[in-house]
C-alpha cells in the first residue's frame, strides 16, 4: 500500500504499418490507480524493412 512500481515493457512487432500496443492488466490493481505516461491510447507507426517499398499511412 502507497507504493509505486514502473514497469517497462519491450516489443517486437511481427507486422509494418500502424498498430496499438498490447493491453496488459495487473491482477488485484484498479485502473484508478494505474497511470500510463503519455496518456493513451497509443498507436504506433511500425516501419518495414529497409528493403522493402511499404509505408505507413494514417488511416
Amino acid at each position: 500500500t502507497g507504493s509505486r512500481i514502473e514497469i517497462a515493457v519491450t516489443c517486437v512487432p511481427l507486422v509494418s504499418g500502424y498498430v496499438h500496443p498490447p493491453q496488459l492488466g495487473l491482477p488485484d490493481v484498479g485502473d484508478a490507480n494505474i497511470s500510463c505516461n503519455p496518456a493513451g491510447p497509443h498507436l504506433v507507426c511500425v516501419l518495414p524493412p529497409t528493403l522493402s517499398t511499404s509505408y505507413c499511412i494514417p488511416a
